[in-house]
């Protein structure tokens, strides 16, 4: 089957565009981080970890990202608190997002 909608071609530009990214510590979440900041955007990294999320940095400084158009916040996504405090965070900072990745993993969920 066919997904009507825009295609990614990668030549796109997301300068000025603001974004977070969940679980940005590694893997899938840690690439779509350095792809938008090669792109312009200004990233958020929302990590459980802080420790994770600043060697995360260290990492994706190394490769040639520029490390002035990323922001490390911690979030627990089990955690509405967390999850709060993070919002309150973002909306100190900004006045607009623009691309929302959710990328990190949940285990389980509480009752509503």
């Amino acid at each position: 089957f066919w997904i009507k909608g825009r295609q990614f071609g990668g030549k796109e530009s997301a300068k000025g565009k603001i974004a977070i990214v969940t679980g940005a510590n590694c893997g899938i979440g840690k690439q779509i981080v350095r792809i938008l900041n090669e792109k312009g955007a200004k990233v958020y990294l929302a990590c459980r970890s802080l420790e994770n999320g600043q060697k995360a940095m260290a990492q994706l400084a190394a490769v040639g990202c520029q490390i002035d158009r990323l922001i490390l916040l911690e979030v627990d996504l089990c955690s509405f608190a967390s999850v709060r405090n993070f919002v309150d965070q973002f909306k100190e900072r900004e006045t607009k997002l623009d691309i929302l990745v959710n990328n990190a993993g949940i285990m389980f969920y509480p009752k509503f």
